[in-house]
């Protein structure tokens, strides 16, 4: 009669089944390990709100380019290629909105700056330099001279940092909470102020184009 075979002592010689035998299982850490607090829902606010600003900017400045002339192309394609940045924008807003919004717990937030906030004051600054760069600069001694404007110089900076821009401002949004430090919202609403002000020089351009104030 033979008898069962002992699982080896030797490492070596040991077989997978030994070693399976030899080694327990341990869990990795569990969700519910990880620190939770009661969900904020007020950190649901502000991309609301701003969901809502890209989506009313969105619609307004593609009303204005049906006052657009029907022979200038290039200033077609500007305006609709900004029209979409901001959908673009509109929509990721809403998703986090609307996550934020229903949820009831989150995870305790780390102390400090997050990476997020500094990523957006980055953005923001990229798309600043790049609007007054590409025509920007020009825009605001024009507008301060009492010339007349041109709409696709203009508005240039905007189209062509579209994704940086558009990025700062859903960044920015999403960083603003209460419970994170002054100096984390100081940055994420800088790089929202900053995308708003670009915003608000793009329509004005299109605005005043649509409405054969400017070439």
């Amino acid at each position: 009669m033979t008898t069962p075979a002992q699982p080896s002592s030797d490492p070596v010689a040991a077989g997978p089944a030994d070693w399976a035998a030899a080694a327990p299982y341990t869990a990795g850490p569990s969700a519910s390990s990880v620190p939770q607090q009661p969900a904020d829902r007020s950190a649901a606010l502000i991309p609301g709100i701003g969901a809502g600003v890209l989506l009313v900017a969105a619609v307004v400045n593609f009303t204005a380019t049906l006052g657009f002339p029907s022979n200038a192309p290039i200033e077609w394609f500007w305006s609709l290629g900004i029209t979409l940045d901001l959908i673009g924008g509109f929509v990721a807003l809403l998703v986090v909105a609307v996550a934020r919004a229903r949820r009831t717990h989150e995870r305790v937030p780390a102390a400090g700056v997050r990476p997020l906030a500094i990523v957006a004051a980055g953005l923001a600054v990229l798309t600043v330099l790049a609007w007054l760069l590409l025509g920007g600069a020009e825009f605001l001694a024009k507008l301060a001279g009492g010339e007349r404007l041109r709409y696709y110089m203009d508005v240039n900076g905007a189209f062509f940092a579209g994704i940086p821009w558009m990025l700062a401002i859903v960044f920015g949004a999403i960083s603003i909470r209460r419970d994170r430090p002054v100096l984390h919202n100081v940055l994420a609403i800088g790089a929202v102020v900053i995308g708003m002000l670009v915003l608000a020089a793009s329509l004005f351009s299109s605005i005043a184009y649509g409405l054969g104030l400017t070439d």
